[in-house]
């Protein structure tokens, strides 16, 4: 008996002094301020235990069951709780029955369907929230107008006569945003059902909503979209896209109701955009093309390209020729354009590689030169799945050639004014890098050698929104070897759309303060450029612009557009000839030499 007592002692004691030790280390462990030590003790109590950080007192209103948070720094995801207000940051709980996004940085909070997960590296334009059979792009916006005007006005009753609207943001939203979706030809043409805009209320801010469907598509990706745009504050808006499936009509009548918890606060810290571009060279380019790329990569100086009219026959032939005489300066690239109606330009490559001039081919996915933007759209075929057939022609066309080229595909997307952008192909960039991606691919496997691909945003959105900007439509590291860019001093002819005189330094010091984070590793090319004459001296331009060109060191490529747009009567709008007078042909020549 006295033996068992003893025995039965022994343990108490020695289970207290477990206890004790456990308590001890647990108490150590807890105020140990060792940056490891936090880290775990951040991952127990936020993923293991899934407790709440105290901040979290009223962000998890109305959300069911039990709660997980996560912190995203700087588009990372981590357990951290501190705030810091020089960063971007966004917090996000998943309950049982929806998932909460608190967008710190760009000031709302909103509500998404449970188990979405979010990437929130490219804040400064877009957040993107993804789940089991859906895709949602949230943007905050901003409307130039807050009075209406007669040229949205006039717009409206054109493109979409039923769009609701009281003042200027209300009518940017319909024209710019929505014009060609909202457009009965549009639909038409493209075999997409839309419904009528409807107006909800999202926590006292007013709301519009409403769901297409493009008909027909077999690729596998989504063929449903809802567009919900919501008025905030004086000329904010937040614009959301909804992809998913067009069975899924339980997703589709819940979109409203997950504004029935939707807030806004004071923005803390910094929007970002965190990108790792650079190219990456094709194992399977020719000798050539890889020698090409490389003395592109490697000049020191610019070489000079021209565009002309008729570039194919009498262009080529003739007036390029003249150009090149009276300037004393053989030009070394030539730009010209192809739709996707057209073959590709055998002859002309040919001549340009016998003269020692290297071809930048524009392939632009349009049957009509971008001329009617409510007709049929041959990226919303592609996207569908069909029509590659006469892309896979063109491939093996260009692998025929087996001389290096550069190919710009589908040039200034973040446009209203190309039948392939954005904004008239259901607004959703990732649309055009869907179909980018599948050319690309195509191109590799008919073995094209030799073709140098040119990613070519405009240096301005239009419409000048975040989800528009041109970053968007990159397709990806391994689909680009060239970054184009293009920047136009307009001049004054349409002063009424808020055109002015820009001089080469203006426009290209913020294409370069804009893309340089993003795209410092690419060689730059200047695709097409030029000056009006309408609005200012057009000689000094020229000047002013070889001065300044050099510096801009990642440019290697410049091509003048020796051409002009027209306004609709067929009055010359943007006379952008280089030879337009003497003294503009003598400012070129003096800059060359």
């Amino acid at each position: 008996m006295r033996q068992h007592d003893s025995w039965k002692t022994w343990k108490t004691a020695a289970l207290s002094a477990v206890i004790i030790f456990l308590a001890v280390s647990f108490v150590g462990f807890y105020r140990w301020q060792d940056p490891t030590a936090l880290h775990i003790k951040k991952y127990i109590k936020y993923n293991i235990l899934h407790m709440l950080p105290r901040s979290s007192e009223g962000e998890i209103d109305g959300l069911e069951g039990r709660i997980r948070t996560a912190l995203y720094v700087e588009g990372k995801k981590t357990t951290d709780i501190d705030y810091d207000e020089s960063k971007s940051m966004e917090r996000a709980y998943w309950g049982r029955n929806r998932t909460r996004l608190y967008a710190y940085t760009e000031g709302y909070t909103m509500d998404f369907p449970p188990k979405t997960q979010f990437d929130v590296s490219r804040c400064a334009s877009y957040i993107t929230a993804v789940g089991d059979g859906f895709c949602f792009t949230v943007s905050l916006e901003h409307s130039p107008y807050m009075e209406l005007t007669e040229e949205m006005t006039n717009g409206l009753d054109e493109y979409a006569p039923e769009f609701p609207y009281e003042d200027g943001v209300d009518q940017y939203i319909g024209f710019y945003q929505c014009r060609f979706l909202l457009n009965d030809r549009w639909q038409k043409n493209n075999s997409v059902i839309v419904t009528p805009v409807e107006t909800f209320d999202a926590c006292g801010h007013k709301g519009y909503v409403f769901h297409s469907v493009i008909d027909g598509v077999t690729s596998g990706e989504y063929d449903a979209y809802s567009y919900l745009f919501v008025r905030l504050e004086d000329q904010e808006f937040l614009r959301v896209i909804v992809k998913y499936d067009k069975a899924n009509t339980e997703l589709r009548d819940s979109l409203t109701s997950l504004f029935d918890y939707f807030y806004l606060f004071e923005p803390v810290g910094e929007s970002l955009s965190l990108t790792d571009y650079a190219p990456v060279i094709p194992e399977n380019w020719s000798e050539e093309t890889d020698e090409l790329y490389h003395q592109i990569c490697e000049s020191e100086e610019i070489r000079w390209g021209i565009y002309v009219d008729d570039i194919s026959n009498t262009g080529i032939q003739n007036k390029v020729p003249e150009l090149e005489e009276k300037l004393e300066y053989p030009f070394d690239v030539i730009l010209t354009y192809v739709h996707a109606t057209q073959a590709f330009p055998k002859e002309l490559m040919e001549t340009c590689w016998e003269n020692g001039k290297i071809v930048e081919l524009t392939y632009q996915l349009t049957e009509n030169n971008n001329s009617d933007l409510t007709a049929h759209s041959i990226m919303l075929d592609l996207y569908r799945g069909e029509g590659y057939d006469a892309v896979r022609n063109f491939a093996r066309e260009a692998r025929l050639f087996r001389h290096p080229f550069l190919l710009r595909l589908c040039n200034e997307m973040n446009s209203d004014w190309t039948s392939y952008g954005g904004i008239n192909n259901m607004a959703d960039p990732e649309l055009f890098v869907n179909v980018w991606r599948n050319i690309y691919e195509i191109f590799e496997e008919e073995q094209v050698d030799n073709c140098i691909w040119v990613f070519n945003p405009n240096d301005r959105n239009c419409p000048p929104s975040h989800w528009n900007e041109g970053c968007n439509y990159y397709p990806g590291n391994e689909y680009v070897q060239i970054y184009g860019i293009t920047g136009y001093n307009n001049g004054t002819y349409y002063a009424k759309w808020a055109e002015e005189w820009r001089e080469f330094d203006t426009i290209y010091d913020a294409i370069e303060e804009k893309s340089t984070p993003m795209f410092e590793r690419f060689p730059w090319m200047i695709t097409e450029f030029a000056s009006s004459s309408i609005g200012g001296d057009k000689a000094a331009w020229i000047t002013h612009m070889f001065e300044e060109i050099d510096n801009y060191p990642n440019i290697k490529i410049a091509v003048w557009f020796s051409s002009a747009d027209y306004d609709v009567d067929g009055t010359v709008a943007r006379p952008y000839w280089l030879d337009e007078t003497p003294e503009t042909l003598d400012a070129f020549r003096k800059g060359l030499h």
